[in-house]
């Protein structure tokens, strides 16, 4: 790297010699939306990113996994459909040499197992997107009744919560000097499940130094709600308990949120004058749970890709952007067919003149709350990682040099960069307390007064260590008194009274004097 962070040099001669010709080239973008795997976990490595992203001049990305797997079902499709193929006469055959008396041996079974490198069965040509039908999925509208006979045709999304130790295990495999350039993102959360602010900081507390925000996380999104249990899900009204939780817990721990929730439902279902869940979004954002996070809605406040844009979009989220109860949400500029909603005429034929300037003066007028994105997925190609750039050309043209380097990088930059410290200092100073109150049994056998001391412990605990992280991040915030830190009950102190097996009649609570305190302060049950 340069002296210069925002520098990188480039050598257009792969050998050794002194000699090579040099280019400086200077970072001019983030992608604060990205996905380096798709809906099977296949993808790049942060690794293998790094010379796609130099040459695109991209400093940093975001690494947001898809939490959402495509269920590849057994015996439920034929070859058509682009699952596992039926095995030929041949390959029968030498099935049948294999078999031994109705026993496999460790050989015989390994040779036909994906993990060992055969290709005897056709087991990679399967699904890995959740609509099958490639003209509709390259195309952006589709009619009820194809939509219907899709959704219940392809198969269904499922959770999957170990995608973020993935991103964890290829992030820590990275050299040093390239870390700085990628920001994980936690996505393996289920929204349904009250325990989904729990796992967040589980996955902190067991991948320090590793994540610096959450999402895309994922409400309302079209087709894609229809094919997830509806218990897993979240909304904005009856479903919403989990996910106001964990927005709370991001906005404590300092984690930003990249948030999808479409404004609009599908054509033939809108009943109403405006946007069916704009209202209700916007309601939750101004909660006073939600107060405290960063949150950048994503696709410019909620466009998808089916239920398209409505006239009026772009003074509702100027409507959002003067609020000043607001004033913590930002919005993404991603996805292609978002870009040309905004840019292009309703048949996506040509540039429409007065929807690009329109956009241009909304980003002029609020420079600082916007931020591009690529929602690129698993790219094969420098090309296809650009789409979404290349479809905003005509506008980041018309906007100021400053406008478009707000929305490009710096905005990513104070927004997103800046985070890391906050989520590392969490980490330092909270995340082993809070982390030990998810650890804790309901079910324990402890005393009643016991369980409610420990709770008040922990919560002393983090709340130092809140304020010593508030000290450090800016000195003029005071530091918590000198003789706080003595009170406290040790970590160690707490994991044996809290979650120890305990032997006949032991008491570990009677033999912490730190703890004693607040023993004599819990209340008689």
């Amino acid at each position: 790297m340069h002296k210069d962070e925002n520098i990188i040099t480039l050598s257009l001669d792969k050998s050794e010699s002194p000699h090579a010709q040099k280019l400086e080239r200077k970072f001019s973008k983030a992608d604060v939306h990205f996905h380096h795997k798709n809906y099977a976990q296949q993808g790049s490595n942060p690794q293998e990113l790094l010379e796609a992203m130099d040459y695109m001049r991209m400093q940093y990305t975001v690494l947001s996994p898809i939490p959402t797997n495509l269920l590849v079902q057994c015996g439920s499709c034929d070859a058509a459909d682009h699952q596992p193929k039926p095995l030929t006469p041949k390959q029968m055959a030498s099935l049948e040499k294999l078999w031994n008396g109705g026993v496999w041996s460790d050989v015989q079974w390994a040779e036909f197992q994906p993990g060992a490198g055969s290709t005897s069965l056709d087991i990679h040509d399967m699904p890995n997107y959740y609509i099958s039908d490639i003209k509709i999925r390259q195309g952006f509208q589709v009619d009820e009744k194809t939509y219907s006979t899709l959704i219940a045709k392809d198969g269904p999304l499922y959770y999957n919560t170990m995608v973020d130790d993935q991103t964890a295990s290829a992030y820590r495999a990275l050299k040093d000097e390239d870390k700085h350039r990628f920001d994980p993102m936690v996505t393996g959360l289920v929204l349904g499940d009250m325990r989904c602010s729990e796992m967040l900081i589980d996955k902190l507390r067991r991948n320090p130094g590793v994540f610096t925000g959450v999402g895309e996380i994922t409400v309302y999104k079209e087709w894609v709600q229809e094919k997830v249990g509806v218990t897993l899900q979240a909304d904005m009204q009856s479903r919403a308990c989990a996910l106001t939780k964990l927005m709370n817990t991001c906005g404590v721990i300092g984690m930003p949120v990249v948030l999808h929730c479409d404004v609009d439902v599908m054509p033939w279902d809108r009943k109403f004058s405006g946007p069916a869940h704009f209202d209700n979004i916007c309601s939750f954002f101004g909660s006073s749970e939600c107060k405290n996070t960063t949150i950048i809605w994503a696709h410019a406040g909620g466009l998808g890709k089916y239920s398209r844009i409505r006239d009026g979009h772009l003074d509702r989220l100027r409507q959002v952007l003067k609020d000043p109860s607001l004033s913590h949400v930002h919005f993404d500029l991603s996805w292609d067919t978002v870009a040309k909603q905004l840019t292009m005429d309703d048949k996506e034929t040509a540039a429409d003149p007065k929807k690009i300037q329109q956009l241009v003066e909304l980003l002029e007028a609020y420079p600082d709350r916007f931020l591009f994105g690529s929602d690129a997925l698993s790219p094969n190609g420098v090309e296809f990682w650009r789409g979404t750039e290349m479809a905003y050309e005509v506008v980041f043209k018309k906007l100021k040099p400053q406008t478009a380097d707000a929305i490009k990088l710096g905005n990513y930059q104070r927004l997103i960069v800046d985070a890391r410290n906050k989520v590392r200092l969490y980490e330092k100073y909270c995340v082993d307390y809070a982390g030990l109150a998810t650890d804790i049994r309901q079910d324990n056998g402890r005393p009643e007064h016991v369980k409610w001391a420990v709770r008040e412990a922990i919560k002393d605990a983090v709340a130092y260590g809140l304020a010593l992280r508030a000290h450090e991040l800016d000195a003029t915030v005071a530091a918590p008194p000198k003789d706080a830190q003595a009170h406290l009950v040790s970590l160690a102190d707490l994991r044996a009274i809290a979650t120890k097996v305990l032997m006949p009649k032991e008491e570990p609570w009677e033999k912490v004097p730190t703890f004693k305190p607040y023993l004599d302060r819990a209340p008689k049950m």
